[in-house]
Parts: structure tokens; C-alpha cells; sequence
């Protein structure tokens, strides 16, 4: 990826092409107010992706809850974070270890 920003847009690309749909306007107060990306639900469970900075190099996490409320308010556990230059492949096998897909 040519910077995170593209990484945080394929990671949503690979939510919605293991089955996540946006949830819509669930979350859109919380973005708003911090800025956030869009949360999706993949089952009973919803996600999201963002970024963080570590040691001034930008990395990918995947956060996740599976209370429609916590999710409304943009309030997840952290469950995956790997560097925002990791390969498409390797960002492919977050996402399906995030989803609970085997192999």
C-alpha cells in the first residue's frame, strides 16, 4: 500500500468481501464526533478499522464488539493490528482470522 489510508480502504474492501455490510447510520454520531471510519456487522459481530501510530509507523487494527450499543458508540476491543505496509495477502489473512474464517 502506498499509505494507510489505502490500507484502511482494502481492509474495508475484504470485510465486505468475506460478507460485512456497513451498518449504515448506526454509528454515524461517533464518527462524526471522533473521526472514525464506518463500522460493518459480519454475523452478530461488528467491525472496524483504523489506524495507529507506534514508534512514528502507521499500523492497521481491527477492532470488534458484538453489542449493537457499544458498536453505536464506537466503543471496541482491539483484535488485530499489523503494519499498514503488510502485504495485500497478509492483510487478506487478518481479516479472515478477525471473521473467524479458516484458512
Amino acid at each position: 500500500m502506498k499509505n494507510s489510508s489505502e490500507a484502511l480502504t482494502f481492509v474495508e474492501e475484504l470485510f465486505v468481501k468475506y460478507g460485512a455490510e456497513s451498518v449504515g447510520d448506526l454509528d454515524e454520531k461517533a464518527r462524526k464526533a471522533f473521526g472514525l471510519r464506518q463500522a460493518y456487522r459480519h454475523g452478530n459481530e461488528y467491525y472496524r478499522v483504523d489506524e495507529a501510530e507506534i514508534e512514528g509507523k502507521p499500523y492497521v487494527v481491527i477492532s470488534t464488539t458484538d453489542v449493537e450499543q457499544y458498536a453505536a458508540m464506537s466503543v471496541m476491543d482491539d483484535i488485530a493490528i499489523f503494519p499498514a505496509d503488510a502485504s495485500r495477502e497478509e492483510m487478506e489473512a487478518q481479516v479472515r482470522a478477525a471473521f473467524g474464517i479458516d484458512g
